[in-house]
């Protein structure tokens, strides 16, 4: 994880405390699920391949179509602005507050166990979205008839699953 400036006193102590929590094991399970369902690889560091937000919003677009606004650009206002879509996208997809982190958390590394925590609420999120049958709103509908496709179909709910390792619509290994 980056770190950006010298901390001090109870800064540091958290700081070290954070750092030593971090599960390499989930990153690479919030890893997987993220270039699973977005079909963006992150590249090898965790932290600046979602840095724009860009990739965030995709994975959360391919489990609720529309939910995440973009802007591409390399400003950092932007890509913070990508961030904040994203984690409001999270909250609409019926994410608790407890599970959503703060724009800064990721874009600075300043706290990558909260964006990894996430990552893996919206997996957990997908779950039972894709279980509940039909709880995601509109879309998935909309997206059920895909037989056409000619595809794989996700065991759990059906969704067409062509060309990816999980389910789209609810998280669900294929």
């Amino acid at each position: 994880m980056a770190n950006h400036g010298p901390s001090y006193g109870l800064d540091a102590d958290l700081a070290l405390k954070r750092q030593a929590a971090y599960d390499p094991a989930r990153e690479a399970e919030a890893r997987a699920f993220i270039e699973s369902t977005s079909g963006k690889s992150i590249g090898p560091s965790f932290q600046n391949g979602l840095k724009d937000g860009l990739i965030l919003c995709a994975m959360m677009n391919a489990l609720k179509p529309g939910s995440c606004k973009t802007s591409n650009g390399k400003m950092p206002f932007v890509q913070m602005e990508n961030i904040n879509s994203y984690v409001a996208a999270c909250k609409a997809y019926g994410l608790s507050e407890s599970d959503l982190f703060l724009t800064v958390e990721l874009y600075e590394a300043k706290n990558m166990n909260a964006v990894v925590s996430n990552v893996l609420a919206v997996k957990r999120q997908a779950g039972k979205r894709g279980g509940a049958g039909g709880s995601s709103g509109g879309s998935a509908g909309a997206r059920s008839p895909a037989p056409a496709s000619g595809g794989k179909f996700c065991s759990s709910c059906g969704q067409a699953a062509v060309g990816v390792k999980f389910c789209s619509n609810c998280g669900t290994p294929v």
